[in-house]
């Protein structure tokens, strides 16, 4: 009896219409299995199909027109689509089957040898070599990524560059449309980072996010759970569909950052395809948002400190400029209430009290206009060179 799994899609890459014939009637004694063979007759139409579908096994014929099936196995392999590939030839040759092994080809079948048992058992060799592999290359590569994260902590303070790190290694580990860093206090959310939302109008969107997080079905479930959760699809949340608009973001999994028994911001993961998330993904991404909360949290206390710092920095230089200035006016001033009653006496000491007092002031003005450029530290970096200049020396 056939089983409900979905049919396994078989490349058969091969120019004679009749190995193909042959081939598809192997394949339909094949008990327990639903096999969809697609037919490519040249060499270019199977890499056609096997850049463009997903195929569970590739079936290569070694006689391929103007190539032959290494030449196309090790394309295959340069262009790094996963699919297992089993090369077939009519030739018993012992060393076309170690070039097949190390051009990367899974198996080897001599066709004059071939049976439907014979197929049917290297094809499942194939696919279970495959899913082994992949599995391997994941776990890696989650590794490598965690490892990754790990380096930030130690490598740099630079809360935008843990962020774009974070938001980079996540793409690597778990696939995904879009994806954002939400940081949470008081019970209201801020993203602090995102990927992935290419329209303007969608990114001015998820940048000026700010949600309460126990208004958020989906939020809220997240921090009482303490767990990710996934949404297979979004349409059936009613608060999610105003900011969907057209973009249609269907499916939706997030995890919470959690440092030690705090909740400290979440990161979310979306998809424009209903259903598109796993336990898998879930797993994933716990383990990911673990690793990245002591990144997260050093990182944004460093820049908390460091805009402290410049505001006790401006509040220091806004005393100054009052200390200073506020004496040279002083000055300022006794010379200019001195100078009437001088002017009766000595005439001739009045020409010198105003070139000092003229002195005075443009002293004054130009402290106060230094200390005001320290003052603004945007102005100074968006302001021309050449006007900054000016108005330090007019």
């Amino acid at each position: 009896m056939m089983n409900n799994l979905p049919a396994q899609k078989i490349l058969v890459v091969d120019d004679n219409q009749a190995s193909y014939n042959l081939i598809c009637d192997f394949l339909a004694v094949i008990h327990n299995q639903r096999l969809n063979p697609v037919w490519a007759a040249t060499y270019d139409e199977g890499l056609e199909h096997i850049q463009q579908q997903e195929f569970d096994v590739g079936l290569i014929d070694y006689e391929l027109d103007k190539n032959n099936g290494l030449d196309f196995i090790r394309e295959v392999i340069r262009r790094e689509c996963p699919t297992p590939l089993i090369l077939l030839t009519g030739y018993g040759n012992h060393r076309i089957d170690l070039e097949a092994m190390q051009a990367g080809a899974v198996d080897y079948l001599d066709k004059t040898q071939l049976r439907p048992e014979v197929l049917e058992r290297s094809m499942r060799y194939a696919v279970e070599q495959s899913r082994i592999l992949k599995a391997e290359r994941d776990q890696r590569t989650l590794a490598e990524a965690l490892l990754d994260i790990s380096n930030a902590l130690n490598g740099t303070l630079n809360f935008e560059e843990v962020l774009k790190r974070i938001l980079l290694n996540l793409g690597m580990v778990i696939p995904h449309d879009t994806a954002n860093i939400m940081l949470i206090e008081n019970d209201e959310t801020r993203v602090v980072g995102h990927k992935g939302y290419n329209l303007p109008e969608l990114e001015r969107e998820i940048a000026n996010s700010s949600f309460n997080v126990k208004k958020i079905r989906s939020f809220a479930e997240i921090i009482v759970r303490r767990q990710p959760l996934i949404v297979p699809d979004l349409l059936n949340l009613s608060n999610w569909l105003k900011s969907l608009g057209p973009h249609r973001l269907r499916s939706y999994m997030g995890a919470p950052i959690l440092l030690g028994d705090q909740i400290i911001g979440l990161i979310n993961l979306e998809s424009y395809q209903p259903n598109f998330f796993t336990e898998t993904h879930a797993r994933r991404l716990q383990l990911f948002a673990s690793q990245s909360a002591v990144a997260i949290q050093n990182a944004f206390a460093y820049e908390r400190a460091q805009e402290r710092a410049a505001t006790e920095e401006r509040q220091r230089l806004a005393r100054d400029l009052h200390d200073a200035v506020s004496q040279t006016l002083f000055s300022a001033s006794v010379i200019a209430e001195t100078l009437p009653r001088l002017f009766e006496r000595e005439p001739a000491e009045v020409q010198d009290g105003l070139g000092k007092l003229a002195r005075l002031t443009r002293g004054a003005l130009a402290e106060m206009r230094t200390l005001l450029v320290e003052l603004r530290p945007t102005a100074l970096l968006e302001m021309d060179l050449s006007i900054l200049i000016q108005q330090l020396v007019i």
